[in-house]
């Protein structure tokens, strides 16, 4: 079973630099160890308040057999990222949710906001 995960890279009222979003992409990798299959960078973009934000995250696919054994781990990688929450998505069945400290401030998982890697890019890592 593959789980895809978004984890945000640009923590709320930290250091956002580029040095520090390498910074939490390397800790949540090292954090996922030998589940991660396959990740890459991305950007997210849309309009805020004050014009258009950019905002870099990572992408990740797992190798696991029951998301609700890792989720511990999951909400480590968002404390340890400084993220609210990260989404984690099941591909295979079109499900997903948010883990983290602030998960249920940000209300349920919503497929339209997921990042997925390029297609032709899992196919390549498989």
């Amino acid at each position: 079973m593959s789980i895809e995960l978004n984890i945000g890279l640009h923590a709320a009222g930290q250091d956002n630099t580029a040095a520090a979003s390498d910074r939490r992409a390397a800790d949540a990798l090292a954090r996922l160890g030998d589940l991660v299959d396959y990740s890459e960078r991305y950007e997210s973009h849309y309009e805020g308040p004050d014009g258009p934000v950019v905002e870099p995250g990572l992408f990740v696919r797992l190798n696991i057999n029951i998301l609700l054994i890792w989720a511990g781990m999951l909400y480590a990688v968002a404390e340890i990222t400084q993220q609210e929450c990260i989404s984690a998505y099941d591909p295979a069945t079109g499900h997903g949710l948010l883990i983290g400290p602030g998960a249920r401030e940000w209300g349920n998982f919503n497929v339209g906001f997921f990042v997925r890697a390029k297609a032709e890019k899992l196919l390549e890592a498989a």
